[in-house]
């Protein structure tokens, strides 16, 4: 069957001197911008969240234009109702058929899967869409209208060529620097950074995740569970820590700023561990630009390379850890897969005693000591020589519960007897029996200087008697 195709409407135009025959002229065909405020409202109600921001610009101007403006410019009116339009509670299954096809899609041309934070197991398909995916689309289109922005919801073929002009102009037109408190670049590895300005001196955002992968996700690729072989992802993005780095300064620098953390691409740090190993040391890491350092000393700034972040706002080291602790231990939290360790997927956190930097148990297998807390992170222990190195003893190979210690609480508990372990004792027994040897030496010497002392007494007695008879 085949459809039946309208004539084209037409209208007459009389031409002079000629009555009876007429010129039949098109009718002009009706521009986008000629569609009411409902019925473009009701348009953008079919589009992913992060869409109906992407329309919002192109019934406006060109992106260029915005940029050109000094991101002056604003939505025209079907723009602003559009995304005032955009309330919290939006659905969303459509879309994660479509997401979960295309990651699908990805591995099977790639032959490897993107890692995740969690461990799945055999169910990586199952949790990748019930839980983790679902997870962090849901916690994205709960928020209220736009105090959220997180490109997850469109397809990477999408988001990886969208461009600085295109962010700016997104977020001048959801008003951004008033209202944005978190942005998560997924996938925009198109991106250099200068689409960042809208939010110069922004008092309200507080998180700025640009780790271009999903919050759930490792920046590395594995062909299958325990494979010793992994390729970075994203190691070709765009994004640079100038212009990046120029926005969080314009922010710090203004008065009461929301920022506490940063998440940075992997690919700004330099990892030299060994190319066979499971994945990526991030013990080894460190941050490969000056201009990166400097913000950070400026700033006074807490960087955790085991999860590419830089936190702000905390006290110290020590402050971070316990509050990363307490914040996983809270299910609400639905951005805390991006505060854990991206090799070990767990997040017990302790600082380093010698260089303060922040340590992963599971990863760099350092020991705090027992009894005064002390711990070394590997980079120390190899590249320096420590005096007080935290140690297991030989009886922990054997089953024992005993403890690790620095050697010098070692010492100290064998000596005044609260370490009953043999082998502990064994260890140190060298230094207590030197111990002793100094002590004998001394208590010798003592003795002989009371025995002097004891002479010139009795002498003096002596004398004083002769004096007094």
């Amino acid at each position: 069957m085949y459809a039946v195709q309208s004539q084209p409407q037409t209208r007459t135009m009389n031409l002079p001197g000629r009555h009876k025959r007429r010129k039949t002229l098109p009718t002009p065909s009706p521009r986008i911008n000629d569609l009411s405020v409902d019925l473009c409202c009701i348009i953008a109600d079919f589009l992913p969240k992060t869409s109906r921001t992407l329309l919002a610009v192109a019934l406006t101007a060109r992106p260029a234009r915005f940029r050109k403006s000094g991101w002056k410019g604003q939505p025209n009116a079907v723009s602003k109702a559009i995304i005032s339009r955009t309330m919290a509670n939006l659905p969303f299954d459509s879309i994660l058929d479509e997401l979960c096809e295309e990651d699908r899609a990805e591995a099977e041309l790639k032959g490897k899967h993107r890692a995740l934070r969690v461990c799945v197991g055999d169910g990586r398909e199952r949790i990748f869409r019930n839980c983790l995916l679902t997870k962090q689309i849901k916690k994205y289109y709960n928020s209220r209208q736009w105090e959220v922005l997180d490109f997850v919801d469109i397809p990477v073929s999408l988001a990886s060529r969208l461009s600085d002009d295109d962010l700016g102009a997104i977020l001048v037109c959801i008003d951004a620097e008033h209202k944005l408190k978190q942005l998560k670049l997924t996938h925009c590895t198109n991106v250099v950074g200068n689409g960042l300005e809208p939010l110069q001196e922004s008092t309200v955002v507080e998180k700025l995740d640009l780790g271009l992968m999903r919050q759930f996700e490792a920046p590395y690729l594995r062909r299958a569970p325990g494979e010793r072989s992994y390729e970075l992802l994203f190691d070709d993005a765009k994004l640079s820590e100038g212009p990046v780095c120029a926005i969080i300064d314009s922010i710090l620098s203004g008065e009461n700023d929301s920022l506490n953390r940063l998440q940075y691409p992997h690919k700004w740090s330099v990892n030299s561990s060994e190319p066979d190993a499971l994945v990526p040391l991030y013990d080894n890491n460190v941050l490969r630009s000056e201009r990166v350092k400097q913000l950070v000393d400026e700033h006074n700034i807490i960087v955790n390379k085991f999860s590419c972040c830089l936190y702000f706002g905390y006290e110290d080291e020590k402050d971070l850890c316990s509050s990363l602790e307490d914040s996983l231990d809270d299910e609400s939290l639905g951005s805390a897969l991006v505060d854990v360790c991206i090799s070990c997927k767990d997040a017990s956190f302790t600082v380093c005693s010698n260089c303060n930097d922040i340590v992963c148990y599971e990863c760099c297998d350092a020991d705090k000591c027992e009894e005064c807390d002390i711990i070394h992170c590997p980079r120390c222990r190899r590249d320096h020589s420590l005096e007080n190195v935290v140690t297991w003893c030989e009886a922990a190979d054997y089953g024992s519960d005993c403890s690790p210690r620095c050697s010098s609480c070692r010492l100290k508990s064998c000596r005044n007897g609260t370490n009953a372990c043999t082998e502990c004792r064994s260890e140190v027994f060298d230094e207590l029996r030197d111990e002793c040897d100094t002590k004998q030496v001394q208590i010798d010497s003592q003795n002989d200087e009371m025995e002097r002392l004891r002479s010139i007494i009795e002498e003096l007695t002596i004398q004083a008697n002769r004096f007094q008879a």
